[in-house]
């Protein structure tokens, strides 16, 4: 009986070694320019990038000198740094834990809404703004959830006219 639990457990020590392992989620940051969301191209580039589309978990950086038009909804992103500009034409989750932060640096740019259509932003933890955080020139309405914080030291616009605009919930049950 022994020898069999012995044997068991080398069968499956040696079936554990044959999985593959689980995706790694890399920081993944634009390289500048015009570049697309959802093309692997866009975060391709220097070592310990990720060089694929931003999966589930990736800590995503939106490099200076660069626009990146989020063209798909993302996916649940641990967090995300813009330092260049963010065009929102899909929804954005930067909810993958309950700390995952949006940090939108002083030449940082995020406009939500590229067209009527209404786009959802989820942070669950801190959003810190030191750039500018702003309604599209096309009219919609827009929701953000904010799981934590909000800090600013640049230029929050969630009304640039009556038919622009930005609804915020927050969304935690401490002080905010």
């Amino acid at each position: 009986m022994k020898d069999c639990r012995a044997l068991i457990l080398v069968l499956i020590s040696m079936w554990s070694l044959c999985q593959p392992p689980a995706a790694l989620a890399l920081t993944c940051t634009s390289v500048a320019a015009v570049n697309t969301w959802n093309v692997a191209a866009t975060w391709s580039g220097g070592v310990g990038n990720c060089n694929r589309i931003p999966i589930n978990g990736a800590d995503v950086v939106v490099s200076a000198g660069g626009t990146t038009p989020l063209n798909v909804n993302s996916n649940t992103l641990a967090s995300l740094t813009v330092n260049g500009a963010l065009v929102v034409g899909g929804n954005l989750n930067v909810n993958n834990t309950a700390a995952s932060p949006l940090v939108i640096s002083n030449t940082g740019t995020v406009t939500i809404g590229n067209s009527g259509a209404a786009r959802a932003l989820i942070v669950t933890g801190d959003i810190t703004v030191a750039g500018t955080f702003s309604v599209g020139a096309s009219a919609g309405t827009h929701n953000l959830t904010a799981g934590g914080n909000v800090a600013n030291t640049g230029v929050i616009n969630f009304a640039a006219a009556a038919n622009r605009v930005c609804n915020v919930v927050f969304n935690d049950n401490a002080n905010q």
